[in-house]
């Protein structure tokens, strides 16, 4: 996994190999909750299938202060960690 590649990164992926690679567009989280150990990123996914029309079945939140959402950057920490409260 490479994280943020540059241009050059990826022009460097042989043309016959370009099907074994996945692209993301990098999205830039804002810290907008606040924890006990300063404010946090939050991450909110919908997943929606369509059978006769578009509905949402399933919601994902995630938390973090990371490059990648739902690392473990929080570990340890009491506000995620009940044992350390």
């Amino acid at each position: 996994m490479v994280i943020a590649p540059s241009r050059k990164d990826i022009d460097a992926i042989p043309s016959a190999r370009l099907g074994d690679y996945i692209l993301q567009e990098r999205m830039n989280f804002t810290p907008v909750i606040e924890t006990p150990h300063g404010m946090t990123k939050v991450e909110l996914r919908i997943m929606y299938v369509w059978l006769d029309e578009l509905r949402p079945v399933l919601v994902i939140v995630r938390m973090g202060r990371g490059q990648m959402m739902g690392v473990d950057q929080n570990k340890g920490m009491a506000w995620v960690d009940r044992r350390r409260r």
